[in-house]
């Protein structure tokens, strides 16, 4: 048994639209043996109280994944003016590939570059890449012959229902299953009790999408998020991703280029 873990960073909005808006939008999806995920939790629960242990301050120890720590932070502690803060973001994504890399997880991926003054269909776009997603899931099952289950993160109600449905209609279509392997639409979770999914939020987040800025964004004046900002964590973390990376697809709105271009440094 298997479990693809899916997560997203960035949103819709036009890239332009104010200094915090986001130049791409990425999806992650973490395939994971069933056999492995009892010991990442426990390695990925210990990376959090080495690094962020004021977070887990009065807190039970079976409560310990509870206490997230988000893509997001570490992106602003990449960011920092504080070395500290930078080392210390640096040293927490050093250890999680490790994690990564010691339980064979593999990276799925979609994203897609913004175009100047165009926001994107998120709804649908994240439809379309679950589906790529059960695709390319279904490969590796066969291959290693198992069963899996997709689990992403929770999101609004009507927007689960839709991605779950995408799925739906694609295994109960007249022509037969294209997925038969992945034994059920995707499931949804909330992250804060799953490692695979605060796992899927770094992943999709501390390194899809600060790579895919870096080797594709658009500056704008005061952005947050610009190529400069993030050009280390792909120079460093690109070439440890790539050989887990099982299939990444990268769409630019605004000309083709090739794909190969996001882990290339």
């Amino acid at each position: 048994m298997k479990f693809c873990f899916v997560d997203e960073s960035g949103g819709g909005e036009a890239p332009d639209l104010s200094p915090s808006s986001t130049p791409v939008m990425a999806i992650a999806g973490l395939i994971v043996d069933a056999n492995e995920v009892r010991s990442l939790t426990r390695d990925f629960v210990a990376l959090k109280i080495r690094h962020f242990s004021p977070k887990m301050a009065g807190v039970s120890s079976l409560d310990f994944i509870t206490a997230e720590v988000k893509g997001t932070q570490l992106l602003s502690l990449h960011r920092a003016s504080s070395r500290n803060h930078r080392r210390q973001a640096r040293r927490f994504l050093d250890e999680l590939m490790t994690i990564l890399e010691d339980h064979s997880v593999q990276v799925i991926g979609r994203v897609w570059i913004k175009q100047a003054g165009t926001p994107i269909d998120v709804r649908t776009r994240y439809g379309y890449a679950v589906q790529d997603f059960a695709k390319q899931f279904q490969l590796d099952l066969e291959q290693s012959d198992a069963e899996g289950i997709i689990v992403a993160d929770s999101r609004e109600h009507k927007l689960n229902v839709q991605v779950a449905h995408s799925v739906f209609t694609q295994k109960w279509r007249s022509g037969g299953d294209p997925y038969p392997r992945v034994g059920e639409v995707p499931l949804f979770a909330a992250s804060d009790n799953h490692a695979g999914l605060q796992l899927a939020d770094h992943v999709v987040t501390t390194l899809l999408f600060t790579i895919a800025t870096a080797a594709y964004g658009l500056n704008f004046p005061n952005a947050v998020h610009t190529p400069e900002a993030y050009a280390q964590i792909r120079e460093r973390y690109a070439p440890r991703l790539k050989p887990l990376v099982r299939w990444v697809k990268a769409t630019d709105m605004i000309a083709s280029r090739p794909s190969s271009l996001l882990l290339a440094t």
